[in-house]
C-alpha cells in the first residue's frame, strides 16, 4: 500500500509540473530591431551593418528590414554613406580616396535612418591597436564515458588552444581578446556512377558557433596565457585529406566585450538557481527620436583582426576512412557531398591562400 501511494504521489507530482505557465510578453517585442555592425581595420578595411527584427516564434520576425540609410561617423564628423549590397546587408570596402581614415585610437560611430523617419545611432566606439596572435596548438584528448546503451567506451577528440599576449601595442590598456575559429577541410568527391569526373573541393565553416571565445586580459597579472582553450572538435571524415582550423584575433572595447560576455553568459546557462540573474543583453544604440525606447537591441563595434593557422593532418588525427566513395553504397543513392563536393555550404574548388599540404 506504501509503494501504491508514493507511486500515485509521483504521478501528480509530474501532473503539476505539466500546467501549463502564462508568461507576459512585451506587447511591443513584435516592433524590436536588431542592429549589428562591424567595422574591421585591414587591407582594406570594411563595415558591415545587418538590421533585422527580434525573433518572436513568429516566422515575420525572421525578415530582415530596409531603411532609408546606413551612415558612418567618425570623431571629426565626417560622414561616409554605407550602401545596401543584399537584403538589408549594407557594406562598404574602404578606398584611399574615402573622406574617412579607419585608424588606430580614432572612434567612430553609425547612424541608421528607418522607414519611419526614426533615427537610431550608436555610441562611438575607438579602435583599438591588436596584440600580434600567438601560436596555435593541437592536442588529442581521449576521455571515458557512457555511451546510450550504458556502455563504457573512449571518445577522443581534438583540442585546440593558443598562446596568448594580452600587453597592446602604444597602450596601457590590456587587451580584451575575443576569437572567432573556423575549420577548412578537403574532401573529393567520388562515387560508382557513370560519367562522374572526380573533384577535390575545400569547404570552410564555422565551429560551434555558441561558443563564444573571450579572454579579459584587464583580470590577467601576467601579460600573457599559455595554452588558453579554444575548441574541442570531433574525429570524423573531415579530418580525412587534410584539416585546417582557423582563429580570428580581436581586441575590443569594454562595451563590445561585456556584450559578447552577456550573450556568452546566456548561451551558457543551465538553469542552475546560483546562476545569475538573467537580464537584458546591453546595446550601444539610441533612439534619438525617442531614448526612452528600449526596441532598439544590437551592437556597433570597432576592431583589428589577425589571423593564424594550423594544420592537422590525416596521420595526427588518426582518421584514414575517407567520406567518399562510401562503403557499401546503395544501388541507387549518392550522398550529396559525394555527387558533387560544391554542393556543401563554403565549398570551393579553389585552394585557400593558407593551404601548405
Amino acid at each position: 500500500m506504501s509503494r501504491l501511494l508514493l507511486f500515485a504521489l509521483i504521478l501528480l507530482s509530474f501532473h503539476a509540473c505539466l500546467d501549463q505557465i502564462e508568461l507576459e510578453v512585451d506587447k511591443n517585442l513584435e516592433q524590436s530591431i536588431i542592429i549589428n555592425g562591424e567595422l574591421r581595420k585591414g587591407t582594406p578595411s570594411v563595415i558591415e551593418v545587418t538590421i533585422s527584427r527580434l525573433f518572436n516564434f513568429d516566422l515575420v520576425s525572421f525578415a530582415r528590414i530596409q531603411v532609408q540609410s546606413v551612415t558612418l561617423i567618425d570623431e571629426a564628423g565626417q560622414e561616409l554613406a554605407v550602401r545596401r549590397i543584399g537584403d538589408a546587408l549594407y557594406r562598404h570596402v574602404f578606398e584611399e580616396s574615402d573622406s574617412i581614415k579607419i585608424e588606430y585610437g580614432k572612434s567612430y560611430k553609425i547612424r541608421v535612418i528607418t522607414f519611419e523617419g526614426e533615427t537610431v545611432e550608436s555610441a562611438y566606439e575607438t579602435l583599438h591597436p591588436i596584440p600580434p596572435i600567438g601560436q596555435l596548438y593541437a592536442d588529442i584528448d581521449t576521455r571515458v564515458q557512457l555511451n546510450q546503451r550504458e556502455e563504457i567506451e573512449e571518445v577522443s577528440s581534438i583540442q585546440f588552444s593558443i598562446d596568448a599576449s594580452v600587453k597592446v601595442p602604444n597602450e596601457e590598456r590590456k587587451a580584451l581578446l575575443y576569437w572567432k575559429a573556423e575549420r577548412t577541410y578537403q574532401v573529393t568527391d567520388s562515387f560508382p556512377i557513370p560519367n562522374l569526373i572526380s573533384k577535390t573541393c575545400y569547404v570552410t565553416a564555422d565551429i560551434a558557433v555558441d561558443n563564444i571565445l573571450l579572454l579579459n586580459g584587464q583580470e590577467l597579472t601576467r601579460d600573457t596565457v599559455a595554452r588558453f582553450p579554444l575548441s574541442t572538435v570531433a574525429l570524423n571524415f573531415e579530418l580525412a585529406e587534410g584539416y585546417y582550423y582557423s582563429v580570428y584575433q580581436r581586441n575590443l572595447t569594454a562595451g563590445a566585450f561585456e556584450y559578447q560576455s552577456r550573450i556568452k553568459e546566456m548561451i551558457e546557462r543551465g538553469g542552475n538557481m546560483f546562476e545569475p540573474i538573467a537580464g537584458r543583453i546591453p546595446t550601444n544604440f539610441v533612439n534619438i527620436d525617442d531614448p526612452e525606447d528600449s526596441n532598439i537591441l544590437g551592437f556597433f563595434s570597432a576592431y583589428a583582426e589577425d589571423t593564424t593557422h594550423l594544420y592537422v593532418s590525416p596521420e595526427f588525427a588518426g582518421i584514414s576512412r575517407k567520406l567518399c566513395p562510401p562503403i557499401d553504397p546503395p544501388p541507387f543513392y549518392c550522398p550529396a557531398i559525394c555527387c558533387d563536393c560544391l554542393i556543401e555550404p563554403g565549398s570551393s574548388v579553389n585552394k585557400p591562400d593558407f593551404w601548405e599540404f
